[in-house]
């Protein structure tokens, strides 16, 4: 949700004056106005966690199930070698197994005669309601009512059901949500079966509290972004000893759906002398995002805060 702020003349200072903003514990201001009619300043709301941890946003943690890939070793790794890093376990054999990627994938085990039986009875859920809104909208305005269930996956097509059913008076019935929750394998699998070229847009706002790879000062701060082989570092504006640091910018990745990489996130400590150090990492699986109704119904996403994780440390 987006609010605009609202002004006010102060009429000694002949100046417009900000009143009555919003929570800030729900909405962050971003942009300025130098007059009220300017209109680049808004407050966007924000959760205060990674969004896939918001059960009111992403009810399944993914729509798909997932596998990690792993390469190596589990037993027989040389362990006693002056450069080996694999730790030995009880016997003194040593794993070398990492994990080199992800497997997604729709499992479904069904009975043919069951799985008939329940696209029938979703069909004709569908159809009742239909009949029901129809007659409702007959009765109040004496026009058809008329939607597609399938296309409520679209943000856009969902909010324009949601205005008609307002006019209806049925809002309070949350239909728009039950049917896409009725309907969401079929888009799932729909949409899993063609390729869709897209535009990732990172928008950064600002990091609190980064840990210190300096001693004796704060890290001297800045990014680096990574996604689907294209790579941003802000190596050149670091930010010298400073642990809050502001970005305000906006970086852009082309990715293909299904078949993106994840987007990875990165906080760097510069240090000319001994070498840069990573201050923490969050990544961030864009085809979760992109496949799920719930966040798609979302036209207009939400800022959200993310934890940054360092492999030398199991806090973040």
């Amino acid at each position: 949700m987006i609010i605009m702020p609202k002004y006010k003349l102060d009429e000694r200072l002949k100046v417009d004056r900000e009143v009555e903003p919003p929570s800030k514990t729900l909405y962050i201001g971003l942009g300025w106005d130098e007059h009220s009619g300017q209109g680049r300043k808004h407050y966007r709301q924000f959760y205060n966690d990674e969004l896939e941890n918001d059960k009111e946003v992403f009810p399944k943690e993914s729509p798909f199930e997932s596998y990690e890939l792993h390469k190596g070793q589990s037993r027989g790794g040389a362990s006693n070698g002056l450069f080996s890093s694999a730790p030995p376990d009880a016997t003194g054999n040593a794993s070398t197994i990492k994990v080199v990627g992800k497997f997604k994938a729709i499992v479904e085990v069904a009975n043919r005669d069951d799985t008939e039986a329940y696209r029938k009875h979703k069909a004709e859920i569908i159809e009742k309601l239909k009949f029901q809104l129809n007659t409702i909208s007959l009765k109040l305005f004496k026009k058809p009512f008329l939607f597609d269930a399938d296309k409520l996956a679209s943000a856009v097509e969902r909010q324009k059901f949601e205005v008609e059913l307002r006019k209806l008076k049925v809002e309070h019935l949350q239909i728009s949500k039950h049917l896409v929750n009725l309907n969401s394998d079929e888009i799932l699998k729909r949409a899993l079966m063609s390729v869709s070229k897209c535009i990732v847009r990172f928008y950064a706002v600002s990091g609190y509290d980064m840990s210190s790879r300096d001693n004796g000062s704060a890290s001297d701060t800045y990014l680096k972004l990574l996604c689907n082989g294209k790579k941003y570092s802000e190596r050149d504006h670091y930010q010298l000893d400073e642990p809050n640091p502001d970005f305000y910018k906006s970086y852009d990745f082309e990715a293909y759906m299904p078949g993106s990489s994840p987007l990875t996130i990165q906080v760097w400590d510069y240090d000319m002398i001994f070498g840069d150090e990573v201050v923490g990492t969050t990544k961030v699986d864009l085809e979760d995002r992109y496949f799920s109704l719930e966040w798609n119904s979302l036209q207009i996403k939400p800022i959200e805060y993310r934890q940054l994780y360092h492999p030398s440390s199991s806090m973040s």
